[in-house]
């Protein structure tokens, strides 16, 4: 009898540990953007704005295409239990698209966060794209390389996948944060593993942040010739300094195989280097200029002599104009080579200029 007590008092006492909480509350919050592309392209690539040559366009971005993170409803449910287990689950939709983009449960504490389900990759997590400082961040990107053939890279490691994964990051103890993930399929590789590590410190009155992030997978098909050939091998390295109002981060980030890259000459590869800096002017007002410099590594032949490669370069300003609701201008000049070919037919630049408003709740 004394042990059946003991037993059913035991599970009393655990019983209480899951449920002494409340239940998870519900809360919604979002975006809206609305944005004006205006690009001038002066070509002799493929151009879905005009056939080629010099030619404009335009467009209004609002969240339906390419563009559809500009605009999202995020549903999501937080508890925490008396023994400091924080769980919960979240929705991001992108109605405008209609499409899910992230679901996933989560659960925490001081051994870190455990997250379940469809959700950004760990590189997400640890990367400080200097591109991530230009006022729209990677914004106008997506329809520059729609418009020109280009083939502007995510600025981070497994880009914006959000593949089924289990995922886990540490808490930062001595400055230090390790994560990784494990997702069966992502994008067009098997069973890959992303691992990242960050050091964030003071010096000098600055703060320094350093990351590291590599991932690997294998080829659904691998070719006979070379097993190894299509592979992920994919790696990024960065840094941010915070001054004060200042900010300024820089990364490499080699795709390695992500894209099929061929493993002995590397053709496919690309390498992406940025750099971006901020100033924040006054409280809600930033200004901010970025520079990103992509080459991909290119078959040579009698008339293709010179890797692919492209430019970017970022202008721009926003600024708060009510609780909740900003604007924000941005120049940015592009340029580049798509197939590297002797007669220059591969080559184009564009003038582009993003005019927003966004909303948040």
């Amino acid at each position: 009898m004394k042990k059946i007590l003991l037993g059913t008092s035991a599970l009393i006492a655990l019983g209480s540990v899951a449920f002494a909480a409340e239940a998870p509350k519900m809360t919604v919050s979002g975006s809206m953007a609305f944005v004006a592309d205006i690009q001038k392209h002066s070509n002799n690539a493929s151009s879905n704005v005009n056939s080629s040559g010099n030619n404009t366009g335009h467009d209004f971005l609002n969240g339906g295409g390419g563009d559809a993170y500009m605009n999202e409803i995020h549903f999501a449910g937080n508890g925490k239990t008396d023994s400091g287990l924080t769980y919960g689950a979240k929705y991001e939709w992108r109605p405008l698209a209609g499409a899910i983009d992230e679901a996933f449960i989560h659960f925490g504490g001081d051994w870190g966060k455990l997250t379940l389900g469809q959700d950004d990759n760990t590189g997400s997590d640890f990367a400080n794209p200097g591109s991530w400082l230009a006022t729209n961040g990677y914004d106008g990107i997506g329809s520059i390389n729609t418009a020109t053939g280009a083939a502007f890279p995510s600025p981070y490691v497994g880009g914006w996948s959000n593949a089924s994964r289990v995922k886990y990051k540490s808490p930062t103890v001595a400055g230090l944060t390790v994560g990784a993930d494990f997702a069966p399929s992502q994008g067009s590789h098997l069973n890959v593993v992303t691992a990242g590590v960050s050091y964030n410190a003071k010096m000098g009155g600055a703060g320094v942040t350093v990351n590291g992030v590599y991932s690997t997978g294998k080829a659904p098909a691998p070719a006979a010739s070379d097993p190894a050939k299509n592979n992920l091998r994919e790696w990024q390295i960065g840094g941010q300094v915070d001054v004060g109002a200042i900010s300024v981060a820089a990364q490499i980030h080699n795709t390695g195989k992500a894209f099929g890259a061929d493993l002995g000459s590397n053709v496919g590869s690309s390498v992406y280097k940025d750099i971006g800096v901020s100033y924040a002017v006054q409280e809600g007002t930033t200004i901010s200029a970025a520079y990103s410099l992509v080459t991909t590594k290119t078959a040579q032949t009698a008339t293709v002599t010179k890797d692919a490669s492209w430019t970017l370069l970022s202008v721009g300003a926003s600024t708060a104009i009510a609780p909740g609701a900003s604007a924000f201008v941005e120049y940015n000049m592009a340029g580049g080579d798509n197939t590297g070919n002797v007669d220059g037919k591969g080559k184009w630049d564009t003038n582009q200029i993003l005019i927003g408003t966004q909303v948040s709740f």
